[in-house]
């Protein structure tokens, strides 16, 4: 092989690696941390409790409102 088609082919490997980094670069910047993944169950966790909170306070008060015998005027 000739010095010329030595360099042509180190060239192109050198692109195809520069690509990859870049594309690994890319992957990186997108992945979620595992600490980022427990701070999102953690607020996502306490969302639910309100929830249920809201959701057994409702109950009770339509509990309520049933059980109250009908006013006619």
């Amino acid at each position: 092989m000739s010095l010329e088609t030595d360099l042509i082919a180190l060239n192109k490997r050198v692109r195809t690696l520069e690509e990859a980094v870049s594309k690994l670069v890319t992957l990186y910047s997108n992945f979620a941390s595992n600490k980022e993944v427990q701070e999102l169950i953690a607020v996502i966790s306490d969302e639910l409790k309100e929830n249920k909170q809201s959701i057994i306070s409702l109950e009770s008060r339509v509990e309520i409102i049933e059980g109250t015998p009908d006013i006619d005027f």
